[in-house]
């Protein structure tokens, strides 16, 4: 199932990678740019060390985009790092059309960017904008969610497959690695299925030259 499943997990594990890693991120927007790493201006707006409210500004930028947008499915917010960061506001709607990625000042909670329209975007932020709905199977619905879980789970349990198939064969060599020795004789001995305290020591009665004279003697062989 792994060979069949490999087509979904490359989707979903490109999609992870743009979301965990920013350089990442880059790189896939500067191939769906052309190789324009930022064909258009960017909004450059910094937070007001001077500004402050009595509300805690998540406050204010949870409630912002509760009543802007009412009908989202989901709403994220970034932390900046930096004092003079902003705060993201991500706004997750049904159509990745509609999403929208809004700019707060951190201390006022102050709205500093409305975000692009869908036709102002470039190709590589509409690329970024489809990444949450391929990487969790969103964009094809119920079947498409179903599709990324299976594909999740045999991922996971690769793995584990293969370790045991390994093992196996491994157990298997061992157990047959006698049997190979003298193949020419056309004897299977199953020493090592009886006695597990013998394994790996194969015992060959051999006929010997005497049985030719009339003698019943065998040579035992131990290897």
């Amino acid at each position: 199932m792994g060979f069949y499943s490999i087509f979904f997990a490359l989707f979903i594990a490109i999609t992870g990678l743009m979301w965990a890693f920013t350089w990442f991120n880059d790189g896939v927007q500067w191939l769906a740019n052309g190789g324009e790493a930022h064909p258009k201006e960017r909004v450059m707006v910094k937070s007001d060390v001077t500004l402050s409210s009595s509300v805690h500004y998540l406050d204010i930028i949870h409630e912002n985009l509760k009543s802007t947008y009412p009908n989202a499915k989901t709403y994220f917010i970034n932390l900046p790092k930096e004092s003079l960061g902003v705060v993201g506001g991500y706004v997750y709607n049904s159509e990745a059309k509609k999403n929208i990625y809004l700019l707060f000042d951190r201390y006022s909670g102050e709205l500093l960017h409305d975000g692009d329209k869908w036709e102002d975007k470039t190709n590589g932020e509409k690329v970024m904008a489809y990444t949450l709905d391929i990487h969790t199977g969103a964009i094809g619905g119920i079947v498409g969610k179903t599709v990324a879980f299976l594909t999740s789970l045999f991922s996971a349990s690769l793995p584990v497959t293969g370790f045991l198939i390994w093992w196996g064969r491994r157990r298997k060599k061992s157990r047959n690695r006698g049997n190979k020795m003298y193949p020419e004789l056309g004897l299977v001995q199953e020493v090592n299925e009886s006695f597990p305290e013998n394994e790996g020591v194969v015992f060959l009665n051999v006929p010997g030259d005497d049985n030719k004279s009339g003698k019943n003697k065998d040579n035992g062989r131990a290897w």
